[in-house]
């Protein structure tokens, strides 16, 4: 009896063999017919493409009735209750072999369950999805040559995207065939093993258990797909850089990520773009050689511009790369990471504009102070000049009333008097036109002399103002009436540095804000008033004034509305920094058409009450002062002893080192102005000579500078209290300065006469 069981086990053992390898060879056939069917179908469409024969055509119908099959049989198997018999029938009709075609249908629906079938059946999904698309361009083509309006080069390009389409589907296909193959077969050879000793049950048990063992295998590696998927999917999507995923061959966008699509202008879950060239701002035969490129080797950093949705350019850094390599080592598909360089390109040009006007301003106070130096002995020598006649004035008059007795003598003399009045006129003029370049280099490097450790004192609030005004008024005068609502006696605390740096800037601002040419009709407004602790200043235009977007962003750094008229989009940000390091706050009103304000506090100081009583420039002196002058300007000595006149006498050393010489050997002078920038040896090194040699000498030292300094000279006088007289000097300035110095060597030398 146990024979007849094991007899009858071994010969069910055998049909279901049977069963399972109908399933392959039912498998096998299809898809080789299948494959060999839409190679001739593809062909044949190629061919009819390119010549219009009819022949062609009808080659390419036959071809297609076997994938046009395969499309029907699965959609009759994805039935909840599929019809076999029917399907059995439509194979056979198409010449499929009866018995594999008979048996291996229904293995394939009875055994669907089975992870190798459920592959074979996605595969089968996909290539009919190809299928449908080859039919679509068949029908596509043949009405477009009927219409005699065919694109020969896009039927091309679309029949070979289907046919790689297609051939990669082919290799997973076999693929899955020959593990489902080869792990059934291992499957029976362990069935016929066991059914050869008996055990019949035991062999049932054991199939059930390897089926469920594969299956909760394949359920595993089916999580860790999805778990690594998500992983991907996390990270794609939330990346900062824009990322896509192209197929080659078709240039078909197959994947995209959250920053891609909000780079292109696209919101949400958008796909989109669908193609390369949907966004791509490149020549079709570039982007096709960089694809060509990059399918062999990775392409790192290189520039590259996308489009828009709203059609405006970006430039991009991209790097591509290959993924999943063919046969040939050539990518099927590639991935494509792209970074924003808009950004970075606009702030690379701002960072040159910034430095651009950094170069600027230390040419403007290099010129400055070439322009100083011989201003200071110009403006002395025409000022010596214009009151040494001033002083004849007199003698003439005199000698006027006394030539009345002889006529002849009295017309020389009056055509004397007109002669030197039209030169004390000329000069007066000279004066003036050498005072106003002094003002003008002086406002200049108020704006360009930056001190890092500044600290604040009591500022002279109408001077600063005064001077800000002085320097845009080549920008207000063709466009507005400036008027001044200010007075003297305002002071705030701060430095008049960055207090004519802030106001400078709304000034101009607000002579901008204006059109040029009608200037009677608009106005610039500056005032002042107390508010408790506060002064607070306004700048105000009638000019075209701003939108709330615009007055959103007035204080970023580099936003401007003059990018093409010289603005540097920094000088508001610059000023509300200033002012709020002062300890004040600034505030804006604005309407478009309706003109701007400004309005800034500052905190109010107490001025610095002076201790010295005035002294006479001209009081009578009975001692002669004398002053050693250390500048390389050879014409600076005699400038000062006529500045200063007949009180001092003035020697002149032409370097420091000679300086130094002159007072190793005579010490006796009330002062030593010396120049802070000369060749060799500058001032401050002489002061460091003198402060080791003769260390009683530094009190007298008063520095004198045409306006630019380096930045070891700026630091140390940072942090020394030394006075710094600038070029051109005000006459009476020095005079007092010198009279108060020699005054205090006085007091020093006699206490008795001069007591406190």
């Amino acid at each position: 009896m146990g024979i007849v069981v094991i007899g009858l086990s071994l010969g069910a053992l055998n049909a279901a063999s049977i069963r399972v390898l109908s399933v392959f060879q039912y498998w096998n056939e299809s898809q080789s017919r299948v494959a060999h069917a839409v190679q001739a179908a593809g062909t044949s469409l190629y061919r009819y493409a390119d010549t219009g024969n009819p022949a062609h055509y009808a080659k390419y119908l036959q071809a297609m009735r076997v994938p046009l099959l395969s499309i029907e049989v699965r959609a009759e198997l994805d039935k909840p209750e599929p019809d076999l018999s029917l399907v059995i029938r439509r194979l056979e009709e198409a010449g499929f072999s009866s018995t594999s075609t008979t048996v291996g249908v229904r293995a394939h629906h009875y055994f669907s369950y089975l992870p190798a079938v459920q592959s074979v059946d996605a595969l089968w999904r996909q290539s009919n999805i190809e299928f449908e698309r080859l039919q679509r361009v068949g029908d596509q083509v043949h009405a477009d040559h009927g219409a005699g309006k065919l694109d020969v080069d896009g039927a091309h390009a679309e029949l070979e995207a289907i046919e790689a389409s297609v051939e990669r589907l082919a290799v997973p296909f076999r693929q899955t065939l020959q593990f489902a193959s080869e792990r059934m077969r291992r499957i029976l050879g362990g069935f016929s093993l066991f059914f050869s000793t008996g055990l019949l049950l035991l062999i049932g048990l054991m199939s059930w258990r390897s089926l469920r063992q594969q299956e909760h295998e394949s359920q595993r590696t089916r999580d860790e797909l999805d778990e690594r998927d998500q992983l991907y999917r996390a990270v794609l999507q939330n990346t900062p850089d824009a990322i896509y995923v192209f197929d080659p061959h078709t240039l078909c966008v197959v994947e995209t990520n959250a920053a891609f699509r909000q780079l292109l202008g696209f919101d949400g879950d958008e796909r989109g773009v669908a193609h390369l060239h949907d966004f791509v701002d490149q020549p079709p035969e570039e982007i096709a050689a960089v694809v060509q490129e990059v399918r062999r080797q990775p392409l790192l950093a290189t520039p590259s511009k996308w489009r828009h949705r709203d059609g405006h350019t970006i430039v991009i850094e991209i790097t591509a790369a290959g993924v999943k390599p063919d046969a040939d080592g050539e990518a099927e598909l590639i991935c494509v990471i792209g970074r924003d360089l808009t950004a970075q390109r606009e702030l690379n040009a701002r960072l040159i504009e910034v430095d651009r006007l950094a170069s600027m301003g230390n040419l403007a106070t290099a010129v400055g102070h070439e322009i100083n130096n011989p201003l200071a002995f110009i403006t002395a020598n025409i000022e010596f000049a214009w009151r040494s006649l001033l002083d004849e004035r007199a003698l003439i008059a005199r000698l006027s009333e006394a030539a009345k007795l002889v006529d002849p003598v009295s017309n020389v003399v009056a055509e004397l008097g007109i002669k030197r009045d039209t030169i004390i006129e000329a000069l007066h003029d000279a004066v003036a036109g050498a005072a106003r370049v002094r003002d003008v280099v002086r406002d200049l490097n108020t704006f360009t002399h930056w001190k890092v450790t500044e600290s604040w004192i009591p500022v002279e609030l109408e001077k600063v103002l005064d001077s800000a005004i002085s320097i845009a008024n080549n920008q207000i005068r063709h466009r507005a009436t400036l008027v001044k609502d200010y007075a003297g006696g305002f002071y705030v605390e701060g430095t008049e540095t960055r207090i004519a740096q802030v106001f400078l800037n709304l000034i101009v601002n607000a002579a901008q804000a204006i059109p040029s040419g009608d200037a009677a009709q608009n106005e610039i407004r500056v005032a002042a008033e107390i508010d408790g602790d506060f002064v607070v200043v306004s700048v105000s235009d009638t000019g075209v004034g701003m939108a709330p977007a615009v007055l959103e962003r007035i204080y970023e750094p580099f936003m401007t509305t003059r990018a093409g008229n010289g603005g540097s989009g920094l000088g508001l940000p610059i000023s509300k920094n200033i002012v709020e390091s002062l300890g004040g706050r600034i505030e804006v009103q604005s309407e478009p058409g309706q003109g701007t304000c400004f309005r800034v506090w500052l905190c109010r100081a107490i001025p610095e009450i002076e201790a010295v009583a005035a002294i006479a420039v001209e009081a009578p002196r009975s001692t002669v002062a004398r002053i050693l002058v250390v500048d390389d300007e050879q014409r600076m000595g005699r400038a000062v002893q006529r500045t200063l006149g007949k009180s001092v006498t003035v020697v002149h050393e032409t370097s420091a080192q000679d300086g130094l010489i002159r007072l190793e050997t005579d010490e006796a002078f009330d002062l030593i102005l010396c120049d802070l920038m000369m060749p060799h040896m500058n001032g401050v090194v002489f002061y460091g000579a003198l402060a080791s040699r003769q260390p009683e000498l530094c009190e007298r030292v008063i520095f004198i500078s045409g306006g630019v300094f380096s930045d070891d000279v700026r630091q140390w006088l940072e942090t020394h209290d030394i006075e710094v007289l600038e070029k051109p000097f005000d006459r009476e300035k020095i005079c007092r300065r010198v009279r108060e110095a020699v005054e205090s060597l006085e007091r020093d030398a006699n206490p008795a006469v001069h007591p406190e």
